[in-house]
């Protein structure tokens, strides 16, 4: 997933939960969030866009493992959602994801 995907996977979430919100000020604020993001989709370098977020995590037995963080993350709800979501060890062959509940061999 590039840089400007996850942007627009971001700015999408937080215009959904605007329009479930009552309270004004709240909505004010989520939607001057968006509007933040698009600028940084603005000023990012066209080189920053295309570059895929990816490039830097490493793929280990299944699990994800990201630089300069401890921990297996499990691949599917990154790839699906863009979170980070950590596995737990069942056992010496088995993760559990701790979100999706998928296991990883």
């Amino acid at each position: 997933m590039t840089l400007s995907e996850r942007i627009k996977h971001v700015q999408q979430d937080l215009s959904q939960l605007t329009q479930t919100i009552a309270d004004t000020a709240l909505k004010h604020k989520l939607n001057m969030l968006v509007e933040a993001l698009s600028y940084i989709a603005l000023d990012a370098s066209p080189d920053e866009m295309t570059t895929s977020v990816s490039t830097a995590i490493e793929l280990k037995n299944g699990r994800y493992v990201f630089p300069n963080q401890k921990g297996f993350y499990c691949p599917n709800c990154f790839d699906r959602d863009g979170i980070k979501a950590v596995t737990t060890r069942i056992n010496s062959k088995l993760r559990i994801c701790s979100v999706c509940k998928t296991s990883i061999k």
